[in-house]
């Protein structure tokens, strides 16, 4: 009996270690000093997008007006948004936001310091999901999970953007850190594991708590290495953890409105999205993720498949395999389960796939390694020939039925071509020649450079064009355009206008606009500001008279027009 314990405690300690890294191809070698190939990948990608473009709508709206309430007033408690409670999502990232605007605010635009928040929450998790990494396969391959979440197709977009996601995206990275340490130090793993569920829950409200301890429990019961006494400690240890960051902000807006607080457990939070649906809809949540997720995953998700597919036969003895699979099908299952379906949802899938995608790639035989390398070299040369090849036709005119395509979709751009920008987008295009020539005798090239080509494109693609989509999207123009029609301090209503614009309209002039509801005080403004269609538009009848209309550059759709008494 004692021996048979004895070895069982053995094959459970001989499950719990990393994985080693398995024997390179004969005359290959890992990539030379790859943490400042990785670094210089993640700087590349991070910072082009998150400063230098106005507001978006509408979720950069929403977190607009959020932060400005806290900057104006220094409450956080209660999310606001011209002076209505908006409790969709926790504080967490509007208020470490504000902190970002309050001390950058100096340098750059209140909106460019704020989505800086973007960027650190994005470093956390990358430096969180290469720890997890670490901890799981061992060293020299924490660098590649943080190039496989990279080089991930759906990551970019989101998280430069002022949206809570890419705070909840950053507690699913600690979290899984601390599950992979908690096979080795089980008190500090169950901590961090605690703190990242807490910035999950902060951040977009109980989807995190529930994917994570949906994992916590499954963990034990289809893999040996959490049946332990150590599983239990390091649940204590997160529940002690988690603790204030799910009840210190709950108890503070209760004690400031019960009735807020009621609305946001049971009507606006994470809660309702989970169990406002119907239990027999969750295939069709299912069906749209797994729809999405091709896509948005590629190319963690098809290497990840084939990590489980190559060690299904030691799934369940393999920490490595079975943890990040655990936490990917808790959380698909919570997601399939919202009462809404969005893409950017998806983002905290991206974290464990990027770990189960190593043992996928380690595993690739040559020929599926070299067919993966040769489609990513000529896959990112492609894209910035493409992008070269737009920008010569956006800026410079050739060739010309481009150009004449290009400015059709967005009439009110003006050609800017400025040298540094060039020069950096030439500077770009020469670390991509030289990444290809670097990483060509790697045994990890595949993934360098897939990782690489996405970060550099998407460096070279905003450097080249991103003033050209904020033409479009940008509500400055509009805005101001309006505040030349108001009288100074009038009173404004508002019909059928979007939150998002009532809010960038705010944020640009100061008009501040009330809900025109008949027999309501807004319905006595003097000036009313109506949004709908040209094809549909609210008439406010024969005392009113326009005095304004227009839209956003290339916008066919959307139409305001400003009406006054008279």
């Amino acid at each position: 009996m004692a021996s048979m314990k004895l070895r069982i405690e053995s094959s459970i300690h001989t499950a719990s270690m990393p994985e080693s890294h398995p024997l390179r191809p004969k005359g290959e070698r890992s990539l030379d000093h790859p943490l400042i190939y990785t670094g210089l990948f993640a700087i590349v990608w991070i910072l082009p997008g998150l400063i230098g473009h106005d507001p978006w709508k509408p979720d950069e709206a929403y977190s607009i007006g959020l932060i400005t309430h806290i900057l104006q007033t220094g409450h956080w408690v209660v999310p606001t948004i011209l002076g209505e409670p908006f409790l969709q999502n926790p504080p967490l990232f509007p208020l470490t936001a504000a902190a970002s605007a309050k001390l950058f605010g100096a340098v750059l635009p209140l909106h460019d310091a704020a989505r800086l928040t973007s960027g650190f929450y994005v470093a956390v998790a990358l430096v969180a999901v290469g720890a997890a990494a670490r901890e799981l396969l061992g060293e020299g391959n924490g660098w590649l999970t943080v190039l496989a979440l990279l080089g991930s197709l759906g990551l970019a977009p989101p998280v430069h953007t002022l949206i809570g996601d890419v705070a909840q995206l950053a507690g699913f990275a600690v979290a899984l850190y601390g599950l992979a340490l908690a096979l080795r130090r089980a008190v500090w793993g169950g901590i961090w594991l605690g703190i990242g569920a807490g910035m999950a829950f902060l951040s977009k409200g109980i989807l995190g708590p529930c994917a994570l301890g949906l994992a916590v429990i499954l963990l034990p019961l289809v893999a040996p290495a959490w049946r332990s006494r150590r599983h239990l400690l390091t649940l204590l240890a997160a529940a002690v953890a988690v603790i204030p960051w799910l009840c210190i902000w709950p108890a503070l807006l209760y004690q400031q409105s019960p009735s807020l607080f009621n609305e946001w457990l049971s009507g606006s939070s994470m809660l309702e999205r989970i169990v406002g649906r119907p239990w027999m809809t969750w295939p069709i949540g299912l069906g749209y993720y797994l729809s999405v997720l091709p896509w948005f995953a590629f190319p963690a998700l098809p290497l990840a498949v084939w990590g489980v597919w190559s060690r299904r036969k030691e799934i369940l003895a393999r920490p490595a395999i079975i943890l990040p699979l655990v936490v990917t099908v808790t959380t698909l299952l919570v997601l399939a389960l919202g009462r809404t379906r969005r893409e950017v949802f998806a983002l905290p899938l991206l974290v464990p796939l990027a770990v189960l995608a190593i043992p996928g790639l380690l595993e690739l035989r040559r020929g599926a390694a070299n067919a993966f390398w040769w489609f990513s070299a000529l896959f990112g040369s492609f894209m910035l020939a493409m992008a070269w090849f737009e920008f010569s036709a956006l800026e410079l005119g050739v060739p010309a039925a481009r150009h004449r395509h290009w400015m059709r979709l967005q009439p009110g751009y003006d050609q800017s071509v400025t040298w540094p920008t060039v020069a950096a987008a030439l500077g770009l295009t020469a670390l991509w020649v030289w990444l290809l020539i670097r990483a060509w005798r790697s045994a990890d090239r595949p993934l360098v450079a897939w990782s690489g080509g996405v970060c550099i494109v998407w460096a070279v693609a905003l450097l080249m064009f991103l003033d050209y989509v904020d033409t479009g999207k940008s509500y400055r123009l509009v805005a101001m355009s309006i505040a030349r029609h108001v009288p100074s301090h009038a009173c404004v209503s508002s019909r059928d206008v979007g939150l998002p614009q009532r809010v960038l309209l705010d944020y640009y002039t100061g008009i501040k606009t009330a809900r025109f509801v008949p027999g309501a005080r807004a319905s006595n403004c003097e000036t009313l500001l109506v949004q709908g269609t040209r094809a549909s538009m609210f008439q406010p009848g024969s005392g009113w008279k326009t005095v304004w209309e227009g839209a956003r550059p290339g916008d066919r759709k959307e139409l305001l027009r400003l009406y006054r008494r008279g």
